[in-house]
């Protein structure tokens, strides 16, 4: 059963350089205690997904131009703000990038964590103390008790992103959406961290998307993986069948790029050209300036998202019926 359903999204930006379409069309869903990992260069859009999703992107410049959001029954995108403010940090939290910048320099950990706790769970300054050391604990933070009266500066990078998993979990949350959690972490601790995900998951039921430019970080986590391109899903599959034997273009030019390490080669392979500016998007297929099987017709019009006998999803002219 779907726990989220996003249906054809479109967020976009206003500038002084025109229109910047982050996300444009984009659509899948979640079902409840799975993983779902979402792919791809940056710039492609990953991450304002997940802001629209929670309904964070800044109204000055972001606006929605339509889709729909629907999390346990509900469309997001409609909720008054008070409902929507009782869902987010509650039933879906985030875990954001870079928690050096996340985390409030002048308060303590405990402070922090405490916060969510009073807003959301209703529990006075003692409980909610208690119950900030216990979810230390549950990260695998030690000396909690201590740690607690801590400030960010004081912890290394991996205790910090460990402190932004509590947060996050400090709502007992349904849906947990991490945004690169392993950025700047070296690769003994991101290895951590991902456990920590993967545990947490199964002990507290939970649904996770995990946003990220790393495909090992994606072989690890998800039971589904959706890779995105300029503002567009051009492809979505279970992980192993999308490792396996990938469909669209662009997806097997990211899995060329990968280095093997029985491969000798004195160069490394890349995906030629560059993505497709926000504000001026090629009216076909987005990755066609870029794709070898390109045609007249690729650049003709928009190319749907096909979904094939095995289930899989592409966006690609050689699959379109």
């Amino acid at each position: 059963m779907s726990l989220l359903e996003v249906k054809d999204l479109k967020t976009y930006f206003y500038t002084d350089s025109g229109v910047a379409k982050a996300v444009d069309g984009v659509t899948f869903s979640l079902d409840k205690g799975k993983t779902l990992g979402i792919v791809g260069e940056s710039g492609c859009g990953k991450s304002v997904t997940s802001l629209s999703i929670m309904r964070l992107v800044d109204p000055a410049t972001g606006r929605n131009e339509g889709g729909s959001i629907v999390f346990d029954g509900q469309d997001l995108l409609t909720l008054p703000e008070k409902e929507m403010r009782k869902l987010r940090g509650n039933r879906i939290s985030m875990i954001f990038q870079e928690p050096m910048t996340s985390l409030n320099p002048v308060f303590t950990i405990g402070d922090q964590i405490s916060e969510s706790l009073k807003l959301h769970k209703g529990l006075d300054k003692k409980a909610a103390r208690d119950r900030a050391i216990e979810l230390l604990e549950l990260v695998g933070i030690p000396e909690a008790g201590k740690r607690v009266d801590e400030y960010p500066h004081q912890l290394s990078g991996g205790m910090r992103q460990r402190v932004m998993i509590a947060m996050a979990l400090s709502g007992d949350p349904e849906l947990l959406i991490a945004d690169e959690p392993t950025t700047a972490l070296d690769v003994t601790i991101q290895a951590q961290i991902l456990q920590l995900l993967k545990d947490l998951q199964e002990k507290l039921h939970m649904s996770i998307i995990i946003i990220t430019h790393d495909l090992g970080v994606i072989a690890e986590m998800a039971d589904e993986v959706a890779v995105m391109y300029a503002g567009d899903i051009v492809e979505k599959a279970p992980t192993r069948a999308l490792f396996d034997d990938p469909k669209h273009p662009y997806t097997i030019g990211l899995m060329n790029s990968i280095p093997d390490i029985n491969d000798h080669v004195s160069r490394l392979r890349t995906l030629e050209g560059l993505v497709p500016s926000l504000y001026d998007m090629p009216s076909g297929c987005r990755f066609a300036p870029r794709c070898q099987f390109c045609c007249p017709e690729c650049e003709a019009h928009r190319i749907n998202l096909t979904t094939l006998p095995d289930g899989r999803q592409v966006r690609c002219r050689r699959f379109e019926a």
